[in-house]
């Protein structure tokens, strides 16, 4: 069932004393990609493949970070193997 609600209910309050920073400079950069496990798990299966002749295509809407994110969790690879 589908309930209407107003926009005040809809609206997030988040107490500024409940953070952990004081401003965006405190905080450190994600080093994981958010809500894309099947997207990182389908890189790591093409990663593991041992033979040559594969590849891994990413596919999204224009302009949402995929080549960033695939650089970043490349590198971070890397560094472990």
């Amino acid at each position: 069932m589908i309930k209407k609600i107003t926009a005040q209910q809809a609206r997030r309050k988040v107490e500024l004393q409940n953070l952990s920073c004081k401003t965006i400079d405190d905080l450190k950069p994600l080093k994981t990609i958010i809500g894309q496990q099947r997207a990182m798990n389908a890189l790591l299966l093409g990663l593991g493949m041992r033979a040559q002749g594969f590849n891994v295509y990413v596919s999204g809407q224009p302009g949402t970070g995929k080549l960033t994110a695939v650089k970043s969790f490349l590198t971070e690879f890397a560094k472990k193997d």
